[in-house]
């Protein structure tokens, strides 16, 4: 009898370990079944944020605003130690204190938006600033009045178009610069009447 009940205790065994083997046992992945491994390190961003960005037409007029003050700078240093009229030379001084305030900002602003800003005078503005140089007298006074007249309309256009801009930093310089360019432009237009009276009775040179 013992010897009965130790081969069917040997079978039963025998089954239970068959059974274990058709069992799935559980492996761990290969190296190229493991997911991907996620990094600690923040992802890279572009060295100018989306808010720092500026667009095509922004971009254009922060050059062309820097170019303008510079131009502004330039030529009323050159009517502050030229012009025959007191208020010419007033109005010159102006012009040199304010746009070197402003192309600070538009100097600043750039920088944040990795924009490249222009070191020189457009081709127009050199033949300008280079005709007043050769003139004397109520002459230079007429001539740069008017190029105060025509240069300051053309920038309050443009900053005027800017004050919609959809550029949060260009539209606020813009709309705080507006109204100074509004005044240079009426006391150039001022300045007309009144060096323009005695201005063809000058030789000029």
């Amino acid at each position: 009898m013992f010897k009965h009940v130790s081969i069917i205790a040997t079978g039963a065994a025998f089954v239970f370990a068959a059974s274990l083997a058709a069992q799935p046992q559980d492996r761990q992945p290969t190296a190229s079944q493991q997911p991907p491994a996620k990094s600690s390190m923040p992802a890279k961003r572009d060295t100018v944020s989306a808010a720092q960005q500026t667009s095509p037409a922004a971009d254009e007029f922060l050059k062309n605003a820097s170019q303008g003050n510079r131009a502004e700078i330039a030529l009323g240093q050159l009517a502050a130690t030229k012009a025959a009229n007191a208020e010419v030379k007033s109005y010159a001084r102006m012009l040199v204190t304010d746009h070197t305030k402003a192309n600070q900002e538009v100097t600043s602003i750039a920088r944040t938006k990795s924009v490249t800003l222009p070191t020189d005078l457009s081709a127009e503005q050199k033949s300008t600033k280079d005709e007043l140089t050769d003139l004397t007298g109520a002459n230079f006074d007429r001539q740069f009045v008017d190029a105060m007249v025509k240069d300051h309309q053309k920038a309050v256009a443009a900053f005027q178009e800017q004050t919609t801009s959809s550029d949060a930093q260009v539209k606020a310089f813009a709309a705080k610069t507006l109204p100074t360019l509004r005044h240079h432009l009426e006391e150039a237009q001022r300045l007309q009447k009144t060096v323009g009276a005695g201005a063809s009775s000058s030789s000029g040179k």
